[in-house]
């Protein structure tokens, strides 16, 4: 008999083990194939909400789950003849970057924040110059940089990744991995650890004056605010993404320093903002 949680994680596939380790949360054990219900799989979907994950999040969590139901449905059948019961409306969102000026002033205000909001402002601003998930950094170590260069095989995709880095954000780096154990691994779920993230880095971009108003868009709902107050983790890697387009860079080679396997997620996703000029060569077109 197939055990849920323990399959994902013998599978190895890094898409499965945040989903294994929100199972046994849920149920507070390992459930096997044939437990899956339908009654099941509704009480999983709610509590991936009730712990704070976006609409969008909890449809990947349980599209995970189905595909690996996939897998072993042959061998070891769910209880359930109806697979609708795994989606989950995804929502039309509007997200937030910090532009380089907003980037600099967080980074100039990491001495006087305190040692938990500096943790994680720094965090940030390592995803935000490097591209790097958060699963990731704790991983990088001195042997991936060589010559300014980063090298790292993401651990969400399995993909080879090389980035440029500067002396400054290996410094970080370093940093961030001396003080994991006080901080994030003291921390015993994903969730808490999400929660406790965004928590200091919004007091971290209020101290640092983080202040112009946001446009965030959830569930079809607009929402005007400050923007330290709507800022959270992921707004790391779309700031990478979206400054470097801004910047000129083509969507396809920003996907390739983000681990993405094509540019449509990374324009979907993580650009966040449009470009206002045109290259020359576009404009002497309309010439």
């Amino acid at each position: 008999m197939t055990y849920i949680a323990q399959a994902m994680e013998e599978n190895g596939h890094p898409m499965y083990q945040p989903v294994a380790a929100y199972l046994r949360m849920c149920f507070g054990r390992d459930i096997r194939m044939d437990e899956l219900t339908k009654s099941k799989v509704i009480e999983f979907r709610d509590y991936l909400k009730r712990i704070g994950l976006s609409q969008n999040t909890v449809f990947n969590k349980l599209n995970a789950l189905r595909t690996f139901t996939n897998i072993y449905n042959e061998e070891d059948p769910i209880p359930i003849k109806d697979k609708r019961v795994f989606r989950v409306k995804k929502e039309d969102t509007v997200s937030i970057y910090l532009d380089k000026i907003e980037l600099t002033m967080l980074e100039k205000k990491l001495p006087d924040l305190s040692l938990g909001d500096r943790y994680y402002a720094t965090k940030f601003l390592i995803g935000a110059y490097t591209g790097c998930r958060q699963s990731d950094i704790m991983h990088i170590t001195p042997a991936h940089i060589n010559h300014g260069m980063l090298t790292y095989v993401a651990e969400k995709t399995g993909k080879k990744v090389t980035v440029p880095i500067t002396q400054k954000t290996a410094d970080w780096i370093a940093y961030v991995q001396e003080r994991y154990d006080q901080f994030d691994g003291s921390l015993s779920t994903p969730g808490s650890q999400r929660m406790t993230y965004n928590r200091h880095l919004r007091q971290a971009c209020r101290a640092a004056h983080i202040n112009e108003p946001a446009v965030t868009v959830r569930g079809g709902k607009e929402k005007t605010q400050p923007k330290w107050k709507a800022v959270t983790s992921h707004a790391a890697r779309r700031s990478f993404a979206t400054n470097l387009y801004l910047a000129g860079m083509d969507p396809h080679q920003v996907s390739k320093l983000l681990g993405h396997f094509s540019a449509e997620i990374t324009l979907r996703c993580y650009i966040c903002a449009e470009r206002t000029t045109m290259p020359e060569a576009a404009l002497a077109y309309f010439q």
